[in-house]
């Protein structure tokens, strides 16, 4: 089996906190297993739709007329020659495309777009696992996002995040027949950022995130060349800083559920298609995500 990780990054701007404009952070099939040593590569497509973001209680606040496209390259690199159990390196950078419009003031709003690279992320990650084909696995990992994206403060939306944040990760994977059962517990923390037109130049810091996804797969046959799954993601965000001072009411939650089917005609090729459903959402957009993955593994790297 194949691992990819899903780690598309979204940035969406000023205090609006949309925790899952594209599924970031998630657990897609096979991320969690300590894979084959090598190399390799994967590709994901995704369209991002939202016209509903929510208060602090909930109710809907106003329509972004929120649409993304995007596109997330990342390259990974597995080993077993540095450390006794399984090694994985990874690099990923996004290319977005989106807009939004964002009230102004009353009746007044304004259709806000940008496009360009996103910030790259760096991870590391380590499995343990007793043999060469585990039952399950437990793993550990960290993500690093270096404000590489194109950030203009003067602006209410930019391709960058104009932060650093460190992830930590812990990750559980286990199969059971024909199922596999994988999950990953993430805290992000950001930090500040060099000012946001949101709030009239000011720097603003957006709280540490906890975050949770999960996954449950079914092959569809014994050749193990198609299955379906169910994915639950969470996350829950502490209150923005402004200026240094933390802001009531601007904390943020989301709930997210949704489909996958993959096709694995080959040991080195795979292909998802995905679609999310955002719901529950406090301080955040709710949407439609329909995304693609493309993963490929050079054998004998």
């Amino acid at each position: 089996m194949k691992l990819f990780r899903h780690g598309l990054a979204i940035s969406v701007l000023g205090g609006f906190i949309s925790l899952f404009a594209v599924s970031a952070y998630a657990v897609d099939p096979f991320d969690n297993w300590a894979n084959s040593p090598g190399w390799y590569a994967v590709d994901y497509p995704a369209y991002y739709k939202a016209n509903v973001f929510t208060d602090k209680d909930g109710k809907k606040k106003f329509d972004p007329k929120m649409q993304v496209v995007s596109n997330v390259f990342r390259a990974i690199y597995y080993t077993k020659s540095v450390l006794p159990n399984t090694l994985m390196l990874s690099a990923l950078i996004p290319y977005d495309k989106m807009e939004m419009t964002i009230p102004t003031g009353p009746g007044a709003s304004s259709k806000q777009k940008a496009s360009g690279l996103g910030d790259l992320t760096l991870v590391s990650g380590y499995m343990f696992t007793e043999t060469d084909s585990p039952k399950s696995t437990f793993g550990v990992g960290l993500f690093v996002d270096l404000p590489t994206g194109a950030y203009d403060k003067t602006k209410m939306v930019n391709a960058g995040a104009d932060v650093w944040s460190v992830r930590p990760m812990l990750a559980y994977s286990r199969l059971f027949g024909p199922l596999d059962i994988e999950s990953t517990l993430k805290y992000n923390m950001p930090s500040e950022n060099s000012g946001s037109a949101m709030y009239g130049g000011a720097k603003v810091r957006e709280g540490n995130k906890l975050i949770f996804s999960s996954y449950a797969g079914c092959f569809m046959s014994e050749k193990g060349t198609a299955m379906v799954g169910a994915h639950f993601n969470y996350q829950t965000a502490d209150a923005s800083k402004i200026r240094g001072k933390t802001t009531p009411g601007i904390g943020a939650r989301a709930y997210q559920i949704g489909g996958s089917f993959t096709y694995l005609p080959s040991p080195e090729f795979n292909v998802m298609l995905q679609v999310m459903n955002d719901f529950s959402t406090r301080n955040s957009t709710e949407g439609t995500l329909y995304m693609g993955r493309l993963a490929w593994y050079f054998k004998g790297s």
